[in-house]
């Protein structure tokens, strides 16, 4: 998942839902005389906990399995963890930290519902919240990848690119092929500003990921003022890859700006508030040439 954060854009792979299956209770439903019905709430805790299907039809699984099987504390605190993930994809972070909650109070000690939490605490932008319970859970699990990815995506939220930087370091350090930590540490190296290194990690991205638009556009503003030519290049390649990106096309506006072809630039910012890009420099520009 890619979100604005600080005019950055950030990747959050710690997003992902993860669902798990709800236990032996479930299992154990199958072999009842119930037939018919039985197999029908066993199905519900597989597709509850079931990655591939859609978080619409996942979340109403859970639902009706914790309203009707009579789930053991253990099954049900699972059942509540695969029904925040999937009201987390579906962008309910309020119902998704009341899952949480539930399953913590079952379990205090559960990993995937104290990182879960985390997730919903930051799309709350509760960040401070967020990154407490990432602590906590990263002081369980200090090698989880998703965790200090989360945990690092709080950081950059508030700014803190120092901290940002420590934990996507880690990431890298620990999943050296995960293209969103290497991506991730170029915006925090960017934020501090580390622009080599930041493009040397974007560079590694696109290797891996050459259609990843925003990799070209998080290049190309590290080498702003550095390698002028070569950002424009990631610009108008950004633009290539991801025409509807008001973003990138504000972007290489700027660019060619700054190296005098303002009638270029014109052209871009344009086009870049014709697709609805919000920024107040943009607007005033809009203002002075005229749309």
């Amino acid at each position: 998942m890619r979100k604005s954060v600080n005019g950055a854009d950030m990747k959050d792979s710690s997003a992902r839902r993860r669902r798990r299956f709800a236990g032996a209770v479930a299992l154990a439903l199958v072999f009842t005389p119930l037939g018919a019905n039985a197999q029908f709430g066993d199905r519900n805790s597989k597709d509850c906990a079931d990655p591939k299907i859609s978080a619409e039809r996942a979340e109403k699984a859970c639902s009706v399995a914790l309203d009707t099987q009579n789930p053991s504390r253990d099954a049900a605190a699972r059942l509540l963890v695969n029904r925040g993930g999937a009201r987390l994809d579906l962008g309910r972070d309020l119902a998704a930290l009341s899952d949480f909650d539930a399953a913590l109070s079952i379990d205090p000690a559960m990993f995937e519902a104290m990182t879960g939490r985390a997730r919903a605490l930051n799309g709350l932008g509760r960040w401070a919240e967020g990154i407490a319970q990432f602590d906590a859970a990263i002081a369980r699990r200090p090698r989880d990848v998703n965790a200090l990815m989360g945990r690092g995506a709080a950081h950059l939220s508030l700014g803190d690119w120092a901290a940002a930087l420590a934990d996507f370091d880690r990431s890298v350090q620990l999943s050296p092929r995960d293209l969103d930590a290497r991506y991730n540490r170029g915006v925090a190296k960017l934020g501090i500003g580390d622009k080599n290194g930041a493009a040397t990690d974007f560079s590694t991205v696109i290797q891996g990921d050459p259609n990843d638009a925003g990799a070209h556009l998080m290049r190309g503003r590290a080498r702003v003022g550095v390698r002028d030519p070569l950002a424009l290049t990631d610009f108008s390649r950004a633009i290539a890859l991801s025409p509807e990106w008001g973003q990138a096309w504000f972007e290489r506006g700027r660019q060619l700006d700054r190296m005098g072809r303002t009638e270029d630039a014109n052209v871009d910012f344009r086009r870049a508030f014709e697709l609805g890009y919000q920024d107040r420099w943009l607007q005033e520009r809009i203002l002075s040439i005229g749309r």
